[in-house]
């Protein structure tokens, strides 16, 4: 089942002058450049050179069109290897402002105090380390100067229009410990509640071991009245496992996973006194609650999975991914005979094999099995966990007849066995007879389940010239073009250039941003995406970073839809805060009759949205709140024994 989806109305065109960053929706209107080499760089007296690492926020804040972020290499008098590099936040109100530049005053700190490394730079890039949401913006620097020393690690906040606020730092103190060198990147969620925004892990020396621990963090989006962060710990390495025997103690939190209802999900290993590793698993603290297993593999202790064999076992949790909800997905290797890889998500509580080395492939003749999932440097990417408990994923297969020429594969699952709907040297739907996916690249999937495949392609009239790719896949199962090797674009007018190549930012951990909790940062919400591209001028390869709009591909998702969700569930209210409307979304998954009331902070009720029987789908209600006072509100949704409250702020 997937969301309906429109035919294009019209092809689309992407311009780039040099090196540029770009956005164009799905109709014949001027491109839009945001920025592109030469051109003056806001905020720094200099040039752009170069780009690198395009994120898209996750939907709109006040707009039609999404925040795109990027790094800026940076050329002209005065810059040297100091001060090259810089953030900056495309806002479609706003146009062009830079967040941060390598060599500033740090603000907040004492005088002297500079940004050192920024996380968007080439050299520490990582998944997540680039990301944005709304009109807000996190981000990772080391600091130097001012009485710090060199590396000093920080964590940052920008509010559309401000400096930036520190949110932690590595010489600070937070109760009895003190912060050491924040590792792991960020995570932002710009759906997320106020106080589960923002999740990152820190060291920490505590005079109880004598060596590091280290603590996972969560932190709100917006200071407090004295500019201060209010962090707060999720769970500490070498604490005692709440429900496991004693003795049995936490490992450092690795994958860390904040979702949009404020649950924060984390991996880590089992230890035992004496430092040994015992195990490994994965955990979930519900917002405002306490941190609960979600599957815990002891040494010695079988794992009751589908899809394991006698004497087979989980020897490490590889990839972890959660939804809106968290609900989680993991990869896993596999100890014992055959062992091999496995990939399992979550069904109403219970597991489900997705895939496993060796399975046999569905739908394929008999001893085709499934090799492993797409890697890049070792890792698995391309997989994603939708809103509506669906993996998608892209996968090898091996087997009699399956060669380098046909073993990609590009999956979806829900509620059953996987489907395939594209694999490479098969004929591509919608496209001229003859006409196959030569080799499959990179994929991405928003939380609608909607898809993106970046290709090449070969058969009849396909050539060298236009043999590569962005398609997306509408709801007949047909791959449409969204850009194409051989389009000719404007650049600006009576400027035409020849786009020479294209790829999807997801994949490769050491050049983009990987989705690591199964939602993708170039294909959002609201059908928007960021991708690389190069243009040819006159023989010479031009560099480029874009954005499309692609929601004239699709349409809404309307009440009653035939995608029906998975579960009852509530999102978070957007915009939020909000001032005086704001829309929330639910989903109903039987015939029932529901209540959606509005509270205030004492309780009382203030508001019935919704009081009536409702036909399984989607839903959404508007809430107009011209007549109360600013302040926290609560809302609740009732539907027969399921129960959801979340709380949204008012701020007239």
């Amino acid at each position: 089942m997937e969301v309906a989806m429109e035919k294009f109305r019209s092809s689309l065109g992407f311009a780039a002058l040099s090196l540029v960053i770009c956005s164009q929706a799905f109709t014949q209107v001027p491109v839009r450049t945001i920025a592109y080499t030469g051109q003056p760089a806001p905020g720094t007296g200099a040039t752009f050179d170069f780009f690198f690492l395009p994120t898209i926020s996750p939907r709109p804040f006040f707009t039609t069109t999404s925040h795109v972020m990027f790094t800026g290499r940076l050329f002209g008098p005065g810059v040297d290897q100091t001060n090259q590099y810089g953030i900056w936040m495309y806002e479609p109100v706003g146009g062009l402002g830079l967040v941060a530049r390598k060599g500033d005053q740090a603000p907040g700190f004492a005088s002297g105090t500079r940004f050192e490394h920024l996380g968007f730079e080439t050299a520490l890039v990582g998944p997540h380390n680039n990301v944005v949401g709304g009109f807000r913006t996190a981000f990772f620097a080391t600091l130097s100067g001012g009485g710090f020393p060199s590396g000093t690690r920080s964590v940052w906040i920008q509010v559309k229009g401000r400096s930036p606020n520190v949110v932690a730092y590595t010489s600070g103190f937070h109760g009895s410990y003190m912060l050491g060198p924040i590792f792991t990147p960020i995570r932002y969620n710009d759906d997320a509640p106020a106080s589960s925004s923002i999740s990152f892990s820190s060291h920490v020396y505590t005079t109880i071991f004598s060596t590091d621990t280290t603590v996972l963090w969560t932190s709100p989006l917006f200071p407090d009245t004295m500019g201060h962060f209010q962090l707060s710990p999720v769970v500490q390495s070498r604490n005692q496992i709440p429900g496991l025997t004693p003795g049995l103690l936490f490992g450092f939190p690795q994958t860390h996973l904040v979702c949009d209802n404020g649950t924060v999900v984390f991996q880590a290993g089992v230890f035992i006194l004496s430092g040994a590793q015992f195990g490994n698993g994965i955990w979930r603290r519900p917002f405002l609650s306490q941190v609960e297993p979600v599957i815990v593999a002891l040494n010695g202790v079988p794992v009751l999975l589908p899809g394991l064999n006698a004497g087979e076992s989980i020897s490490q949790f590889e990839y972890v991914l959660a939804n809106a909800t968290g609900s989680v997905a993991f990869t896993a290797t596999i100890s014992g005979s055959p062992g091999g890889y496995g990939f399992w998500a979550q069904d109403t509580g219970s597991w489900q094999l997705v895939m496993r080395s060796g399975m046999q492939v569905p739908g394929m003749p008999a001893g085709v099995t499934f090799q492993s999932l797409r890697e890049f440097s070792n890792t698995p990417t391309c997989i994603f966990y939708t809103d509506f408990e669906e993996i998608i994923f892209l996968a090898k297969i091996q087997g009699t007849g399956i060669t380098a020429a046909n073993d990609m594969t590009v999956w979806r699952q829900q509620f059953s066995l996987p489907q395939m709907i594209a694999r490479e040297g098969d004929q591509m739907p919608g496209a001229a007879s003859g006409v196959v996916f030569d080799r499959i690249e990179r994929i991405a999937a928003n939380r609608l389940g909607e898809i993106i495949i970046e290709a090449s392609i070969r058969g009849p009239g396909i050539t060298t010239a236009n043999n590569l790719g962005i398609w997306a896949r509408n709801h007949l199962g047909e791959y449409v073009p969204v850009v194409q090797k051989g389009n000719r674009v404007e650049v600006e007018p009576g400027v035409m250039r020849t786009v020479n190549s294209v790829t999807l930012a997801v994949g490769d951990p050491d050049s983009y941003s990987t989705g690591t909790d199964g939602r993708s940062t170039v294909f959002n919400y609201t059908r928007e995406v960021a991708f690389y591209a190069s243009f040819l001028d006159n023989a010479v390869v031009l560099n480029a970073v874009c954005a499309a709009e692609l929601q004239s591909l699709f349409t809404d998702v309307q009440e009653n839809s035939s995608r029906l969700p998975f579960a009852f569930s509530l999102h978070q209210n957007y915009p939020n805060p909000f001032n005086p409307s704001t829309r929330i979304e639910y989903r109903i998954a039987n015939k029932e009759h529901i209540t959606l009331k509005v509270f205030d902070v004492l309780g009382r009720e203030v508001a019935t949205l919704v009081d009536e029987i409702k036909d399984p789908g989607e839903h959404a209600v508007t809430f107009d709140a011209a007549t109360l006072s600013s302040g926290v509100y609560f809302y609740r949704l009732q539907a027969g024994s399921f129960h959801d409250t979340k709380k949204l702020i008012l701020a007239k």
